[in-house]
């Protein structure tokens, strides 16, 4: 990441190869640790500094370059200052881009979100660190389901902002300092840059801008720039008068490097608070160190640190893709065994880099024209932009990536609705379909329909019976299939029990009565069962659509007949089934659908699962539910103000708090019927609120006490509006430990008991049962359900239960 001296191009002849080398080991070690980093070693939670050691040696060596430069010439030659820049970044960065916009399906398939077309043109433009400001996307995002497979863009991006305003400042300090013979100012300009920068970052709150914020972390850059200014003030020979206590320095400084990636994380808060520029000076001693023959500089040059260090920017780049290419799931693999494939397949593609594009390139083996040079990195940048636009959607095209790609503000999905392909139809048109063996039923529902103003679908069999011991007819079930398939909807079911129903009901028993008390037994049982014909049916219209059973036959006199019997069980039962005579068809109808006009209000709240939520019902119910989300990722319901998923994954709440602040102004405005919370990960994880330092989990006391005064606060907001609450119950993932879960559950049906309005969803149940007939995990990140089970849960959990709740209340 940082560059080498460029023979021939200007640069300071390099004092030894034991030097040149020892540089090179040190950027070996510095890519080793970052690369460890990422694969997730536990013992190594500070790899990440990796980084900021690389930040330092560059600002050392460009520094070094450019005041040589000034001292020769008298100038900076910026168009070939920055010809050597785009020589030294763009081609590797740019096949890297090519590569993961080659292989997006699949980290699509991976469960990489949709922002993934505007990472890799932020990538391009070298500003990825301020998209992943802008759109949230944390460091700690390495390590969580579809992480962009070009977040690391971020240090390269800042670099090369760097490169553009830095060479200017200094070339201006260095000349003014020649005009006034004062030597010292160069170092004045860039210490107080430097200064500012540190300022900064001890006055910043936001730990991700501290990760991200060029501005921040240019101090890293900038203090390697003052160790090289000092150096060239003090002059080397005067460092090489006393080489061991340098190289002991340095040594020192990397026993201290080893020691703080072992030891900080990315959570640790002094690091964003100004911290990269402390360790900046440590850095700096291990430069030092370098500079000076002894045992730091002998061991840094050994050969495989130094040929790591010489393929490092290389290296860097396609690591992390590769990462995400090979995971567990695609190679069988897992801990040290995937590990060594990740990193043989690392290093050979970055070698190849290297040998075919970065170093020929760099060295201008490969001689281009400015001409030349400017139309090859044009067409890369059009062929990353092609297939970026070409493989990846400019929206969300799936429930999963709708949820890990949450929006930050209130979606109301009535007036701008999410479709994907399972989306049902919105009719627009009430339309009633009927089906079953008596013909009378079908005649009945014409007569009304001018009156109700619908329109009939005639989908009978007449005389076919659905209780034949032979059925040789289409059950109701598969009939009203062939028509949904044929893109058929209806918002009344009405379905005939006629003479033929009751007839093959009778014979069947008269034949069973003949042979035996056992038979008939057995036979009464049957009949039983075939009465699933209904529940069948149900499973097969949409949820919510109102079925209508009508019998048109009046009850046997004696008794006899047991079909009014069979029927009497079905609307226990099943939900939305009743059981009519055909003299109440007409009211049953219109009742129907005047409950079908007026759609059922939901605001939904909760972290990214609950958007994902929302979306689903609108997808399935949208002509029968208006929904509102108003949640927002990585929110807890309690007003927390900082937030620790693991160690590494830490954030202040401010946009959950301003998002918790606009609820009953939301509330207000839409009124809901039901408010649906979903929240998982968040409230799994650590929680500090105002005034308290200390860290609060489920079932900790301070834990308890702000989500009641949560709780309590949204049950006020939406009290005026007679709405009944539903929270959905979590379930165990590799993301959250038990203990927690079972806490928060447990919360949740205390708040069950306190509270007659609010009712717990049990979600945790069916998605186990779902994963365990899987015999795997259904969420791909450990957190949001794949795109079939949520619209399974949706169906099977959320709109049963909302519409119940609805039921009870009223």
């Amino acid at each position: 990441m940082t560059d080498r001296y460029e023979i021939g191009e200007g640069a300071e002849q390099p004092q030894s190869a034991g030097y040149e080398a020892g540089i090179d080991g040190l950027r070996g070690v510095a890519v080793t640790v970052v690369l460890l980093f990422h694969a997730q070693l536990t013992w190594l939670k500070g790899g990440f500094l990796g980084v900021s050691l690389f930040f330092t040696l560059s600002g050392f060596l460009i520094t070094k370059l450019l005041l040589e430069e000034v001292e020769r010439t008298q100038r900076v030659d910026f168009r070939r200052f920055l010809g050597r820049r785009v020589r030294r970044l763009a081609p590797a960065s740019g096949v890297c881009l090519l590569f993961v916009a080659v292989f997006a399906p699949l980290f699509a398939a991976s469960g990489q979100p949709v922002r993934l077309r505007d990472d890799l043109f932020a990538a391009l433009g070298y500003v990825a660190n301020w998209r992943f400001v802008a759109s949230k996307q944390s460091y700690a995002e390495l390590f969580l389901g579809g992480p962009s497979p070009v977040l690391h863009y971020w240090s390269l991006a800042i670099e090369e902002q760097f490169y553009l305003v830095y060479p200017v400042l200094l070339a201006g300090a260095a000349a003014l300092g020649l005009r006034l013979r004062r030597s010292w100012v160069p170092a004045a300009v860039i210490s107080s840059l430097a200064a500012l920068s540190v300022l900064a970052a001890v006055l910043n709150t936001d730990q991700n801008l501290g990760y991200y914020g060029t501005h921040i972390r240019a101090a890293e850059l900038l203090i390697g720039g003052v160790t090289a200014v000092a150096l060239r003030r003090v002059g080397l020979r005067r460092i090489r008068v006393h080489p061991r206590w340098w190289s002991a320095f340095g040594t020192g400084a990397v026993v201290a490097f080893l020691f703080l990636t072992a030891t900080v994380t990315q959570s640790t808060e002094w690091l964003s608070r100004g911290g990269f520029a402390a360790l900046s000076v440590v850095w700096s001693l291990v430069i030092i160190g370098v500079l000076v023959p002894g045992p730091l500089r002998s061991l840094l040059s050994r050969w495989p640190l130094v040929h790591l260090g010489r393929i490092s920017f290389s290296l860097y780049l396609f690591h992390w893709p590769i990462f995400l290419l090979l995971t567990p799931q695609r190679t069988g693999l897992s801990t040290w065994w995937l590990l060594t494939v990740r990193l043989v397949a690392s290093l050979a593609v970055a070698a190849a880099c290297y040998i075919l594009v970065e170093h020929p390139i760099r060295t201008r083996r490969v001689r281009l024209s400015r001409w030349h040079g400017g139309l090859l990195f044009a067409g890369a940048a059009v062929a990353v932009v092609a297939f970026a636009v070409v493989q990846l959607p400019a929206t969300p095209t799936s429930g999963f990536q709708r949820m890990v790609s949450a929006p930050n503000e209130v979606v109301t999905f009535g007036t701008d609705p999410v479709t994907t392909e399972v989306a049902a139809p919105i009719v627009t048109q009430p339309v009633v379909a009927v089906l079953g063996s008596d013909p009378s039923v079908l005649e009945a529902v014409q007569r009304h329909a001018a009156t109700a103003g619908v329109s009939v679908v005639d989908l009978t069999d007449p005389g076919c019976s659905m209780l034949s011991s032979a059925p040789t007819c289409p059950s109701p079930s598969v009939r009203f299939s062939q028509y949904s398939s044929m893109g058929g909807a209806a918002d009344v079911v009405v379905l005939g029990i006629g003479a033929a129903d009751h007839s093959s009901v009778r014979q069947r028993i008269e034949t069973a009565t003949a042979i035996s008390p056992d038979v008939l037994g057995a036979e009464f049982l049957q009949i039983d069962r075939d009465m699933g014909f209904v529940g069948a049916l149900r499973a097969v219209v949409r949820h919510g659509t109102q079925i209508n059973v009508v019998d048109s036959v009046p009850s046997a006199a004696d008794g006899t007949d047991v079909v009014p019997h069979l029927l009497d069980a079905v609307p226990v039962e099943l939900l939305d089934v009743a059981v009519l005579a055909v003299t109440d068809v007409q009211p049953a109808m219109l009742r129907s659908l005047t409950t079908r006009q007026a759609r059922l209000k939901v605001m939904v709240i909760g972290d990214s699962t609950s958007y994902g939520v929302a979306a689903g019902l609108d997808d399935v119910a949208g002509d029968r539910k208006e929904v509102l989300w108003a949640g927002l990722r990585t929110c807890p319901i309690a007003a927390a103000t900082e937030l620790k998923w693991f160690e590494g994954a830490q954030w202040t709440m401010e946009d959950c708090l301003a998002a918790q602040a606009r609820w009953p102004g939301v509330a207000a405005e839409f009124q809901p019927d039901v408010l649906l919370i979903v929240e998982t990960l968040p409230e799994h994880s650590e929680q500090r609120y105002a005034g308290d330092s200390a860290w609060y989990v489920a079932g900790d006391e301070r834990f308890t006490a702000e989500h009641d005064a949560a709780m309590e606060r949204l049950l006020q907001t939406v009290e005026p509006y007679g709405t009944v609450t539903l929270i959905a119950n979590s379930s165990y993932s590799g993301a959250s430990p038990k203990d927690r879960v079972d806490a928060w559950n447990m919360l949740l049906g205390r708040w069950a008991q306190r509270w007659p309005s609010v009712s717990v969803i049990d979600l945790a149940g069916p998605v186990a049962a779902a994963e365990a007939a899987a015999g795997h995990s259904l969420r791909p990140d450990n957190i949001h359900l794949d795109d079939p089970t949520l619209l399974k849960m949706i169906n099977e959990v959320f709109l049963p239960a909302i519409d119940g709740a609805i039921s009870r209340s009223r």
